[in-house]
């Protein structure tokens, strides 16, 4: 069965995604660049070979998205704009904009446009998550849990 894989971003990318990246742009190097061949393995042991044609625009895809990650700054000091942001955390821009002027997030300005910096909202994520676990063992306490 063919899986459908989405696009993601750069900054999409889990750390085990980035190092593995990485890995693979450091094993073409070491081999003189493109292989003549590339062999899948699903998980099921079955395999596929990756067509020419899709190795040859893969391959620098790889490349540079492997020298994108080794220049980027550490994910947790990386700066987003309002819209990344609000993406990231899955909310509007608005929303996120309101978050800012309460003070819930920590941001700067460069110029007239708002910065977040990644982990800070990874920080208010893990909050978010430690109410609703805290609004969920209330409930459970006082029989809520049906």
């Amino acid at each position: 069965m063919a899986t459908n894989y989405a696009s993601p971003t750069v900054d999409a990318l889990t750390e085990a995604q980035r190092r593995a990246l990485a890995a693979f742009d450091a094993l073409l190097a070491a081999h003189g660049g493109a292989p003549q061949r590339l062999i899948v393995i699903d998980a099921e042991g079955r395999e596929a070979e990756v067509s020419r044609a899709v190795l040859g625009d893969l391959l620098p895809a790889v490349a540079v998205a492997a020298r994108v990650l080794a220049a980027e700054a550490p994910p947790d000091e990386r700066e987003l704009t309002t819209t990344q942001a609000a993406r990231w955390l899955h909310v509007s821009r608005q929303h996120l904009v309101d978050l800012l002027k309460a003070g819930t997030i920590p941001y700067r300005m460069v110029g007239a446009h708002h910065r977040v910096r990644l982990g800070d909202l990874r920080a208010f994520k893990g909050r978010q998550r430690a109410a609703l676990r805290a609004i969920t063992r209330i409930g459970e306490a006082l029989g809520y849990d049906e």
